[in-house]
């Protein structure tokens, strides 16, 4: 089963990347980061990386990738209030918390007002 986990995660990424393209972006966020696992691929997109999450780890989570070159800039807060002013972001991502916050499974929003902070979302399924 944590193969089938890790083989779903990987295919959930490579269709991010893939609606993503390989330009690079002034400003993305990612709406529940989780782990973190999908913050240093995004990073290679993004001049400025943020993200949000509910629980608790950031700082720990920053000092990680720190260590291995990343920046970004995560915060402790629900998608229902994302702390940011709208239009901050050229580009917002959501891969699984979507699902438990909006309904959606994957989604990918780049370019107009759905999301306070956040341009447009769009599915990807």
């Amino acid at each position: 089963m944590r193969f089938m986990a890790g083989l779903a995660g990987w295919l959930r990424l490579q269709s991010v990347l893939r609606l993503l393209g390989t330009a690079k972006r002034e400003s993305m966020l990612e709406i529940g980061y989780g782990e973190g696992s999908f913050l240093p691929e995004l990073a290679r997109r993004a001049r400025h990386l943020a993200g949000i999450d509910r629980h608790g780890r950031h700082a720990s989570l920053m000092a990680q990738l720190a260590d291995r070159g990343i920046r970004a800039e995560l915060r402790q807060a629900n998608v229902r209030a994302i702390p940011y002013a709208d239009e901050t972001f050229a580009c917002a991502v959501v891969i699984d918390s979507a699902r438990v916050e909006t309904g959606r499974r994957t989604v990918v929003g780049c370019s107009a007002g759905a999301v306070p902070g956040v341009s447009s979302i769009s599915s990807t399924r």
